[in-house]
């Protein structure tokens, strides 16, 4: 996982406005690709949470173990057009409180994850935001799914807030549609090769993008 912190680190995390390119050349050539290798990582870690044979689960790792088991899982997610992963980007009361004091901010619950991974995972993910936010609001939304509260927020951090929160609430980091594991199974059934699953699983996560970005804006 090491190669997503150089991926994201090679973003302007200085504090500046980030050039404007045209939305469609960034997102091909920037965002996707880190997008890819944030939603492998997380569901490497997912399986791993799955492998385990004394693990009892939540309702969602039982629901997808045998998915989550299959090697190919990480190739299908990194294939997936939005983020998997969720770190209360639909909580803007939290995120406000927490951008005014992240070390005071108390930690919430523990991770079902690895510390190193969570925190290396949840740094990508900020980074990454900070800058979609920032460089094209409305991607921001659509494939990260961000509320625009969240994401209006996110734009304001400064590079050492963003690490202050991957490194003290990186138990914040979710699956997202946690609640709907048929969208997973969507995305985890078939074989690699299998274009009409993934385009199926497309179509119903971008729907389910935009309905959650009109909500909120």
């Amino acid at each position: 996982m090491a190669s997503l912190i150089l991926t994201a680190a090679a973003m302007n995390t200085s504090g500046n406005e980030p050039e404007r390119n045209p939305p469609t050349d960034w997102v091909a050539r920037d965002v996707l690709a880190l997008l890819s290798e944030i939603n492998e990582s997380f569901v490497r870690l997912l399986a791993d949470r799955a492998a385990l044979t004394d693990e009892t689960g939540t309702d969602f790792i039982g629901a997808l173990r045998e998915l989550l088991c299959r090697s190919d899982a990480p190739t299908k997610a990194a294939h997936a057009p939005v983020l998997l992963l969720d770190i209360g980007f639909h909580d803007p009361d939290w995120w406000t409180v927490l951008a005014r004091e992240p070390s005071r901010m108390a930690a919430l619950g523990r991770s079902p994850f690895p510390r190193e991974d969570a925190v290396e995972l949840s740094r990508a993910t900020l980074m990454l935001a900070w800058h979609l936010s920032r460089a094209d609001l409305a991607s921001c939304l659509i494939l990260l799914g961000l509320s625009l509260p969240v994401a209006r927020i996110v734009g304001t951090l400064r590079p050492k807030q963003i690490d202050q929160i991957a490194e003290s609430h990186y138990a914040r980091l979710r699956p997202r549609w946690e609640d709907r594991p048929s969208v997973w199974q969507q995305l985890l059934s078939g074989t690699e090769t299998d274009q009409a699953s993934m385009r199926t699983f497309a179509i119903r996560a971008l729907e389910l993008s935009w309905a959650s970005a009109r909500h909120t804006a």
